[in-house]
């Protein structure tokens, strides 16, 4: 019968915590970071909402938002602004707003 006496045995290596680092998610900043998003506008008013191809909504701002009417088919560009509130999913500052189909 064969036992773990006769096994060699391994030295223990010494362990080394590392700390944890606490990591803090920071948005894309305004002027380095681009989104593309095309959808349609579902709301306007005090928001202008627009759901994507994949069924995420988003809120838009800017001035080329205002003549957007619910119905329209839109591509937008803009800087995302993910820590921001906005009432309808993250908020896109939109630097160009192309309608592509309007209701």
């Amino acid at each position: 019968m064969d036992t773990d006496e006769d096994a060699p045995t391994e030295e223990p290596r010494p362990t080394t915590s590392t700390p944890t680092r606490s990591r803090t998610w920071t948005p894309p900043s305004e002027g380095k970071q681009k989104i593309r998003v095309s959808g349609e506008i579902i709301r306007t008013g005090d928001c202008v909402v627009v759901r994507d191809d994949n069924s995420i909504t988003w809120t838009l701002t800017g001035d080329q938002t205002k003549d957007l009417e619910v119905g329209d088919r839109v591509r937008v560009t803009g800087a995302p602004d993910l820590g921001a509130k906005a009432c309808g999913g993250p908020l896109v500052r939109t630097t160009s707003v192309t309608v592509t189909r309007a209701r």
